[in-house]
């Protein structure tokens, strides 16, 4: 479980909160009560209390399956030879090869297009189009890769399924082009 923080005297303390107990949250809020009352100002208190929401923002969206599909896409765009970080992206045995989620002769020249693009120094935007539901532990992610700038979109799109592993999180089982 991610820590969770409050407002005290000497600024962002841990709180040691037990998980799943409903008055938790009242705890980090009477904190923020209480500082307003002791005149520690509101925009101190206010400010205190978006840093404490963009860490717990930050856990959350690092962890989303969109994140690991963008990723997965990206790597094998920008960095193909990263056998490391694409076998820690995708759902695939040790010592197989990660690329070997990808499926389809399109999309193998998707890719190819895009790491051309890539080698000739095109900035690349990667975006989530569509996140599809399948389940309670797979997801559907359309990826979307477009030109920064530059005549024409030349936008190639992406179906990233993945699916939550138990110790593991959210890994790529499949990736087609669209």
């Amino acid at each position: 479980m991610d820590p969770v923080y409050q407002i005290g005297a000497g600024g962002l303390i841990p709180a040691r909160i037990s998980a799943g107990r409903p008055a938790d949250g009242w705890r980090v809020l009477s904190s923020v009560f209480a500082c307003l009352k002791e005149g520690r100002g509101l925009v101190r208190t206010t400010a205190s209390v978006m840093c404490l929401m963009l860490l717990g923002a930050c856990g959350f969206f690092r962890n989303a399956p969109e994140t690991h599909a963008t990723g997965f896409v990206r790597a094998l765009i920008v960095d193909p030879g990263n056998s490391q970080l694409l076998q820690e992206l995708a759902n695939v045995p040790s010592g197989q090869d990660p690329a070997s989620v990808v499926h389809g002769l399109s999309t193998e020249v998707a890719l190819n297009f895009l790491q051309t693009r890539e080698r000739q120094g095109e900035k690349q935007k990667f975006a989530v189009d569509a996140v599809r539901l399948k389940g309670s532990s797979e997801r559907i992610v359309a990826v979307r890769v477009s030109r920064i700038g530059g005549k024409g979109s030349g936008a190639v799109s992406f179906r990233v399924v993945l699916r939550d592993v138990p110790g593991r999180g959210w890994l790529v089982t499949a990736v087609s082009a669209e």
